[in-house]
């Protein structure tokens, strides 16, 4: 009998064996699950019958018993299949190993003089493939430029016309107008509810906007101090206000103290409070009721 009849007859038997040990498994596991639900049902019956426990009264403690060890059983035995036949192995493969190259020379210090002629070399042979630029046109001169006086929002323009426009020169480029001298397209004067303060807006060329605020410091009269219209006033340098029955000169910007404030020098006398007129005497009637006036 050769090897493939052996490996053929070998593979049969391993087929009815497995067909037996299957056949065997399943009557066996159906004769268990039969039994185990007979127990099953037999112990579920034994379970019920058996009356409800009833707490009883404690018994007296009684000795300690002695713990009995059983023995060891034996060790089962361990079933190891059959192990298959071992496949043929494979042809080796070739190693190629290639040859070793010659030793090569042992490096040399490269000094920094050396490097920096290397570095300028190659930096020539990477100038020397640029072309030649060429000369360019000659610019127009500024007398040459033709400037528009104005521009029309309903034209198209070439690139590279000039213009004035909103007091300043323009010039465009690219689908647009770009500031080439940036005059004052603008010059607005505002004023507040204080007719000291004084807002000048300037509008240039390009839209930006400097903006000058000033406050002239002249004397104006701002009623009584410290009445309900002047509770939360901030009182600023040139107004007046009556106190006392006098008038008086703020100084400073943003004065704390009350006018007359002995030592403060925020605010100064502008007007003194007169001296009062003596009580006038009651006028003599002439006769038909009514009193001459005299104007001296």
């Amino acid at each position: 009998m050769d090897k493939q009849e052996r490996s053929a007859l070998t593979a049969a038997l391993c087929n009815v064996v497995r067909d037996y040990v299957a056949k065997s498994e399943e009557k066996s596991s159906k004769w268990v699950n039969g039994e185990l639900r007979a127990l099953t049902e037999l112990f579920e019956e034994r379970l019920k019958a058996i009356p409800e426990p009833r707490r009883g009264e404690r018994g007296e403690k009684g000795e300690s018993g002695e713990a009995i060890r059983g023995e060891k059983g034996e060790p089962g035995e361990s079933i190891v299949g059959e192990r298959g036949p071992q496949g043929e192995r494979g042809l080796p493969g070739e190693s190629i190993k290639g040859e070793r190259g010659e030793k090569g020379e042992d490096g040399r210090s490269v000094s920094v003089e050396a490097v920096r002629l290397m570095v300028l070399d190659e930096l020539r042979k990477e100038l020397a493939l640029i072309p030649k630029a060429k000369d360019g046109r000659d610019g127009l001169d500024a007398l040459q430029l033709d400037i528009l006086p104005a521009i029309d929002p309903a034209r198209t323009y070439l690139r590279g016309t000039y213009a004035r426009h909103n007091g300043g020169l323009v010039r465009y480029k690219e689908n647009d107008w770009e500031v080439i001298t940036n005059g004052i397209a603008s010059i607005n004067e505002e004023q507040t509810e204080d007719p000291r303060d004084i807002r000048i807006v300037i509008t240039q060329t390009s839209g930006e906007q400097c903006v000058i605020e000033r406050h002239i410091p002249l004397p104006l009269y701002c009623g009584v101090y410290g009445d309900e219209l002047n509770s939360a006033r901030v009182w600023m340098r040139g107004d007046t206000a009556s106190h006392g029955g006098s008038v008086w000169h703020c100084n400073i910007n943003g004065a704390q103290s009350r006018p007359g404030t002995p030592g403060s020098r925020e605010w100064t006398l502008m007007v003194k409070e007169g001296r009062r007129g003596k009580d006038g005497e009651p006028p003599k009637s002439n006769g038909n009721g009514s009193a001459p006036v005299h104007l001296r």
